[in-house]
């Protein structure tokens, strides 16, 4: 392993590989759909992150002001990891866009994609994994309204041959 990536990278290699093996940094992000985007908790929120300020380290204090919560009574906040966060804003999906996600559960990015394809796109939510497919489907349940969990479509097909299941 090391042999072949210090091949590709060389003196930069043992950097790299210190980096790839610390743990990321867990974050809270805040459900859109849980409080109006007019609520008071955008402004408490704690802006860690400049380009995501929906996510926060430490959501103490945040949750102890009264808020209202959506009628259906969602989660208010997912822990995730940092990155899933970058990579599915990197991919700058936007209102209207249709978006497979091959490797869906838990559901961390599914729950950013489902925000970002506003009210005309569609989301095709695969995973291979039974048991990995259900927990994404409670946490579709458990964070997007009703309203959004019917623009996604969930599949449990081989991420290599997506496309033989649904061409376009």
């Amino acid at each position: 392993f090391d042999d072949h990536y210090t091949a590709i990278y060389a003196e930069r290699w043992p950097s790299l590989r210190t980096h790839l093996m610390q743990e990321l940094p867990k974050i809270w992000r805040i459900n859109r759909n849980a409080f109006g985007l007019d609520s008071s908790v955008w402004s408490r929120a704690n802006r860690d992150f400049d380009w995501a300020v929906d996510c926060v380290r430490d959501p103490e204090g945040l949750l102890a002001a009264n808020h209202t919560l959506a009628d259906e009574g969602l989660e208010p906040l997912y822990k995730m990891d940092l990155a899933s966060v970058v990579v599915a804003r990197a991919l700058e999906v936007g209102d209207g866009m249709n978006v497979v996600d091959l490797c869906a559960a838990p559901g961390g990015k599914l729950l950013v994609l489902a925000e970002s394809i506003g009210r005309g796109g569609q989301l095709v939510a695969n995973e291979l994994s039974r048991s990995r497919r259900f927990k994404m489907l409670a946490v579709m349940e458990q964070f997007l309204p009703s309203d959004q969990r019917h623009r996604i479509s969930v599949s449990g097909w081989d991420a290599a041959k997506v496309g033989v299941h649904q061409e376009e």
